[in-house]
């Protein structure tokens, strides 16, 4: 089996750069390292990273001989792995080469971007007037740090940690921080969030998600974020099994770009 050992981010960066101009040719799933802690294994044709997240491995490779790389990832057997594979290009998860080596299809997600800012906050705002608000609601309130436990529930329980991507720990501090976290209140508790990363041109979607049928107040005020901004795209994905998600986001505005993020977990 092949050894992982950690090297700091900036010598993972540097050996990436040295093996892609190696070779004409690569296989790969890597697109660059974010703030967390990797650890790298190299065989003679291969590169190997994983990302620790809670109970499992993110898995990201470069290769220059795909045989060899099946056998290695056949080898991988100390835990739990997950690989993304984000492509425009369809692909067969009956005959992939994943399968091979132990890998199952988990999911499949779709990428969508809404350039209709404005038309689609009118259409939220519309749909909120139509929302009978129930007493003890405290709709799209900025979260708070004493939040945080509650929030933390309610992803894992209505999420896959395999492939919906959820904050840490550490992260959603961060995004409480810098209000980037809104939340609806029942009864004192919390029953819906939503989480957005905005930039200057750019915001990007990470959580949406209540439990009360009053999601529709969550996307109005980040609508409202984005306006006040002046940021013209918002930028999300979306599990393809979850139809009515889909539908809510078309008819706001928001379109598929064709980038299809398939997730593969070996147990």
């Amino acid at each position: 089996m092949i050894e992982f050992k950690y090297i700091e981010n900036k010598e993972i960066a540097s050996k990436v750069a040295s093996f892609r101009t190696s070779s004409n040719k690569l296989f790969s799933n890597f697109f660059g390292l974010t703030n967390h802690r990797y650890e790298l294994g190299m065989t003679q044709n291969s590169m190997i990273i994983r990302k620790k997240e809670s109970s499992f491995y993110r898995l990201f490779y470069l290769t220059k001989n795909e045989v060899e790389l099946v056998d290695v990832l056949a080898g991988i057997n100390d835990g739990e792995y997950v690989v993304n594979i984000p492509t425009k290009t369809p692909i067969d998860g009956g005959g992939f080469f994943l399968n091979e080596c132990g890998f199952e299809l988990i999911g499949e997600y779709s990428r969508f971007y809404n350039r209709s800012i404005g038309e689609a906050f009118n259409k939220l705002s519309k749909l909120s007037e139509g929302i009978e608000i129930v007493e003890n609601c405290e709709l799209a309130q900025y979260a708070l740090a004493c939040d945080q436990p509650q929030i933390m529930d309610l992803l894992r329980e209505n999420f896959s940690v395999y492939t919906d991507h959820l904050p840490e720990d550490v992260e959603l501090t961060e995004m409480i921080e810098k209000k980037h976290v809104l939340i609806n209140r029942y009864d004192g508790n919390v029953c819906g969030v939503e989480i957005f990363t905005p930039t200057s041109q750019v915001c990007y979607g990470n959580v949406w998600i209540d439990t009360k049928g009053l999601g529709v107040f969550l996307s109005l005020e980040v609508y409202r974020y984005l306006i006040s901004n002046n940021i013209k795209v918002m930028n999300f994905w979306v599990n393809n099994a979850n139809k009515k998600v889909i539908k809510y986001h078309k008819m706001l505005g928001s379109v598929p770009d064709g980038l299809i993020d398939y997730s593969f977990l070996k147990k």
